[in-house]
């Protein structure tokens, strides 16, 4: 089994490295990826600690992130893989990403204080600006803490109708202005060999909430995104079922893209299967993992 889309502590999972290569011991996955948001420092604890012990249980490991981009009015993720931790280009563009990350989570706080009169406290904004990635969930557990509701993962039944207007409003606007365009990513990563995979494809975020792309809306970003050098897209993923995956697995074919697969696992943060790729999927050979020769052509 292969779960090429997980996410740690280090970002906005839940699990520490360690919780989640023995949750990877435990199950049946044999090469995984760590792609926290604008960070790597989930794959340098472990190499610096967990290596042996992956060895020991014949596991493999591939170094990945997860970057937050715009193209035009909505979000495109891109996941990339196979590069060194010293890479240059690669901690270039984690810089630059880790400062809009803070302005962009900065601009969400201003705007709950200004239109809700929602004020965090200097402890808990000196908190949340020192993580190198904060994000939404961050600042909804901040919310919680302050009584607006008990859990960040679940909306009207237990958030209060404010809660509910900010987080949807809020905390889901892209604010476009602070993410890195998709294209100078893509090419920049081009320019290191490093691998870039398009995200959950056919899931978006515009400036108001979460939405699923039609074919023709994927078709066009596709469009763009491989003229830029995008290298390949995540055709098997938690979320998507049957209908979805022959869709993504045909514009792959048709665009000459490598084909990935990941769960987006967060751990307690989402409601996401360790190692799940598919609804009414069980599991994925690894030979309609393309994204695996390409790594193993690379190294």
């Amino acid at each position: 089994m292969i779960d090429f889309h997980l996410h740690t502590k280090f970002s906005d999972g839940t699990d520490s490295v360690q919780q989640l290569v023995d949750k990877i011991i435990d199950s049946d996955i044999k090469i995984f990826s760590i792609t926290d948001h604008d960070t790597i420092k989930g794959c340098q604890y472990l190499h610096n600690n967990l290596r042996q012990k992956l060895s020991d249980n014949n596991i493999k490991f591939v170094n990945g992130i997860e970057f937050s981009t715009r193209l035009n009015d909505s979000s495109v993720h891109i996941l990339a893989y196979n590069f060194s931790l010293d890479n240059e280009v690669m901690l270039k563009l984690i810089k630059e990403g880790q400062e809009l990350r803070k302005k962009r989570t900065l601009k969400r706080i201003e705007l709950l204080n200004s239109e809700f009169n929602i004020k965090f406290s200097d402890e808990e904004l000196d908190k949340i600006l020192k993580m190198d990635n904060p994000g939404r969930p961050h600042i909804a557990q901040v919310l919680v803490k302050m009584g607006y509701g008990r859990d960040p993962n679940v909306k009207t039944e237990k958030f209060s109708q404010l809660a509910f207007a900010c987080i949807n409003k809020y905390l889901y606007h892209e604010l476009k202005e602070f993410s890195v365009p998709s294209d100078y990513l893509i090419k920049e990563l081009k320019k290191a060999k490093i691998l870039s995979v398009m995200a959950h494809p056919l899931t978006s975020k515009t400036n108001k909430m979460k939405v699923k792309l039609t074919a023709g809306e994927l078709k066009e970003k596709l469009d763009f995104l491989t003229k830029c050098g995008l290298d390949g897209l995540e055709c098997y993923y938690s979320e998507y079922n049957n209908v979805d995956r022959e869709l993504l697995l045909a514009l792959a074919k048709e665009n000459n893209l490598l084909i990935s697969g990941g769960s987006d696992y967060h751990g307690k943060n989402k409601s996401v299967v360790l190692g799940c790729l598919g609804i009414g999927i069980e599991n994925v050979e690894k030979k309609e993992i393309t994204l695996l020769k390409a790594i193993k052509s690379l190294n």
